[in-house]
C-alpha cells in the first residue's frame, strides 16, 4: 500500500504499518488530496480523501477505507499439468479496466478487488497463443480450473517465390479466420493484432525456417514481410498434432510506377 498527499506542487508519501496506520509530518496549512493506492500498475486500486490542515502543526486524522471487492482464484493447466509462464487478463464486460495476474510455479493465480459482473478471461500461454473463458462473478470464486488444450506445432520454411532463396525475419501469425482476414487488410497492424484472437506467432530464422506453437483457434496463418506481398494460408491442425514441412513462397511486391 502506498499513501501519497498532494497540494499544488507539494507532495509527501508514507507507508502504513501492519495496523494500517501512517503519519505525515510538517505539511503546510491548506487542503491536501490524500491517496491510498494498492497493487501494481495493471491492477492498482485507489481511495482518495481531501484533508484540510487549518494551521501549521495542527493534527488531522483521515480514514481511507478500501472495499475488499470480490476474489477470483484458480489454476491453469495443460493436459492436466500445471502450466508455468502464463498471463491471465480478466476483462469486466462494460468496463474499460481489466485485472491482470501471473500464475505461480503450480499454475495458480489470484485476483481480488473485482466488481461483480460478467468477465472475459484471456489466458496467454508462453508460445503467444490465447484461450478465452467467460465467467459470471457475483460472489468470491475459488478454485476455478482452466485446462488448456495441448499445443499443436507447425513448422516449415519461407522462400522468395522468384529466387527460391530462404527469407529471414518473416512474421507469421496464426489465429481465427475473421481476425487474420482483418489483419491482412489492416493499415494499423498493431491495433488489429491486439484485438485479434492470436493462437501463436513466430519469425522465420536463418534458412527461412520457423516453428510455431499453436493454441486453439488456429484457422488461418498470416505471413508478412517488408518488400513482399502477404500470404493468408488456411490451416487444419488439431490440438497436440505436429505438422512439418510447410513451404511458403512469398511474392515480391511490384515496384510502383512513377
Amino acid at each position: 500500500m502506498r499513501i501519497t498527499a498532494t497540494r499544488l506542487a507539494q507532495w509527501q508519501s508514507a507507508t502504513p504499518d501492519t495496523e494500517g496506520n501512517f503519519t505525515m509530518e510538517n505539511l503546510a496549512p491548506g487542503t491536501w488530496q490524500v491517496f491510498a493506492t494498492r497493487g501494481d500498475s495493471f491492477t492498482a486500486r485507489s481511495v482518495e480523501r481531501a484533508v484540510t490542515i487549518e494551521a501549521a502543526g495542527a493534527e488531522e486524522f483521515v480514514e481511507l477505507p478500501f472495499e475488499r471487492g470480490l476474489r477470483l482464484t484458480g489454476q491453469v493447466l495443460a493436459a492436466g499439468e500445471p502450466l508455468v509462464g502464463v498471463h491471465l487478463r480478466a476483462q469486466h464486460l462494460g468496463r474499460e479496466r481489466a485485472a491482470h495476474a501471473e500464475v505461480d510455479q503450480e499454475g495458480r493465480f489470484e485476483l481480488d478487488g473485482l466488481e461483480a459482473g460478467s468477465y472475459r478471461l484471456a489466458v496467454s500461454s508462453p508460445s503467444g497463443g490465447t484461450e478465452y473463458r467467460s465467467i459470471e462473478l457475483q460472489t468470491d470464486l475459488d478454485g476455478l480450473r482452466i485446462d488448456l488444450q495441448p499445443e499443436a506445432i507447425l513448422s516449415g520454411i519461407v522462400l522468395d517465390a522468384t529466387t527460391g532463396l530462404p527469407l529471414r525475419d518473416v512474421y507469421l501469425t496464426a489465429g481465427d479466420a475473421a481476425g487474420m482476414a482483418v489483419l491482412a487488410r489492416a493499415d494499423d497492424d498493431q491495433a488489429v493484432y491486439r484485438s485479434a484472437r492470436v493462437a501463436g506467432n513466430d519469425f522465420s530464422a536463418n534458412g527461412g525456417r520457423f516453428e510455431i506453437h499453436l493454441g486453439p483457434g488456429a484457422e488461418r496463418l498470416w505471413v508478412t514481410s517488408d518488400g513482399y506481398q502477404g500470404a493468408l494460408i488456411p490451416l487444419n491442425i488439431a490440438p497436440g498434432q505436429r505438422q512439418e514441412g510447410l513451404v511458403i513462397r512469398l511474392q515480391p511486391e511490384q515496384p510502383v510506377e512513377p
